[in-house]
């Protein structure tokens, strides 16, 4: 492999390495977010009522993606019975409103951001959520706090 593909040049400025579609890393983001603002219209959200750039469903892109979130969580929710995905979790979720679960998915996903629900495990309370989150995901890890425990005779 020569890396040819390396040393080329943006077709807008020579003395720049090519970026994307033939520009260089500046001229790209000044077309990329001019036509972006083209394609979309200006309207008002219908759910935080902001005048801003609409993505769907009347909705800016800030609601949207909350409202697919919220989708996922109480299509999990109900799979779960309304329980915490983790088999064995003691937390009281009685007074849970739908905010307070949390997704549980790969990191990584492309879709970390855009919640597209193909990288989601499953929905979690908080204590739950957070543990996995301290230990990264890890089974090694997991594995290591539980020796520890036994170790220490809990």
């Amino acid at each position: 492999m020569s890396g040819h593909f390396l040393n080329r040049r943006a077709a807008c400025h020579k003395n720049e390495p090519h970026f994307a579609k033939g520009l260089c890393k500046r001229c790209y983001a000044i077309k990329w977010s001019s036509e972006r603002r083209r394609t979309r219209e200006i309207g008002i959200c219908k759910k935080c009522k902001r005048s801003i750039a609409i993505a769907s469903k009347g909705l800016c892109h800030t609601c949207y993606l909350i409202l697919r979130k919220e989708k996922i969580k109480r299509e999990f929710l109900e799979e779960q019975e309304n329980l915490c995905a983790i088999d064995g979790c003691n937390t009281d979720t009685s007074a849970y409103k739908l905010s307070d679960w949390q997704l549980d998915h790969d990191h990584l996903c492309g879709g970390v951001n855009l919640w597209c629900g193909d990288c989601v495990r499953g929905v979690l309370c908080r204590p739950c959520n957070h543990a996995l989150g301290c230990v990264d995901d890890s089974i090694e890890n997991l594995q290591g706090l539980i020796g520890y425990l036994r170790e220490n005779g809990v």
